[in-house]
């Protein structure tokens, strides 16, 4: 189930809980400030330990130090994964690129920040829409 975080998001998790194996979080969607993924999953994770919980894991919002602190969290909470991906543009100011792509953030994870149980994965998009490889 995606679980888009707001305000409220302790009352939807609630909620939802007993209708779904986990929760896919957002991670500021559409590049508006909004709870942060990462750390609404360790709470929803803390909380229900027998779900599933992945946040999506937007790499045009954060810089190394963050990944890296993002992700020991994750670890330590443990976390199901992280899927990592460049999501969308912020909403205000300019992308954050010095990790320059997933794979980048991936290997940078790996070696540098040497997590030790967190499954790191990615988002898959088509490079063009449905109506267009009809």
């Amino acid at each position: 189930h995606e679980f888009v975080p707001t305000r409220k998001f302790l009352k939807l998790a609630e909620e939802t809980k007993d209708l779904v194996d986990g929760w896919n979080v957002t991670d500021s969607a559409a590049g508006f400030p909004a709870p942060a993924g990462t750390v609404v999953s360790c709470i929803l994770k803390s909380k229900y330990p027998e779900k599933i919980v992945i946040p999506i894991f937007i790499l045009h919002y954060k810089g190394p130090v963050e990944v890296g602190g993002l992700a020991l969290a994750s670890d330590i909470i443990g976390l199901d994964g992280l899927a990592l991906t460049m999501g969308d543009k912020p909403a205000y100011g300019e992308p954050i690129k010095m990790l320059p792509s997933s794979e980048k953030a991936r290997e940078f994870l790996s070696t540098k920040v040497k997590l030790k149980n967190l499954k790191l994965g990615c988002l898959i998009s088509a490079r063009r829409s449905a109506e267009d490889n009809i």
